[in-house]
């Protein structure tokens, strides 16, 4: 589940503002997930793992300044191994590495529109 800051009607969003992406899920297993949202883009990314609830919570900061009016944001997730597994699985005696999930998950914005102070489109 993904979601934005972005408030004001017409899915606008003033200039000096931040964009903020918010994703999370929840997950088990030896496989965790991680996600990408604007990569091409500046900004700050910060994830987080509950190990308690499995849940992963993922943030990303973009300056409005920074994309065009328009712009359509999007996110993808993906697996990776858990950081210790190889050492796992190798003392265990398995030669491959464990089949990944496949899932495929694509969330998107509407178009986002930058205005300036007045609520003007720009």
């Amino acid at each position: 589940m993904c979601s934005t800051n972005v408030s004001l009607s017409g899915n606008a969003v003033d200039t000096s503002d931040c964009i903020e992406i918010q994703c999370s899920v929840r997950y088990s297993g030896i496989w965790s997930p991680v996600f990408i949202c604007a990569s091409h883009l500046p900004g700050i990314s910060t994830s987080h793992t509950s190990t308690d609830s499995g849940e992963v919570m993922y943030r990303r900061v973009i300056a409005a300044c920074d994309i065009e009016d328009f712009t359509e944001l999007s996110c993808s997730m993906n697996f990776t191994l858990i950081t210790n597994y190889q050492d796992v699985y190798t003392d265990i005696g398995l030669s491959t590495e464990p089949d990944k999930p496949v899932y495929e998950f694509a969330w998107k914005t509407a178009a986002i529109h930058i205005v300036n102070a007045s609520g003007k489109y720009i």
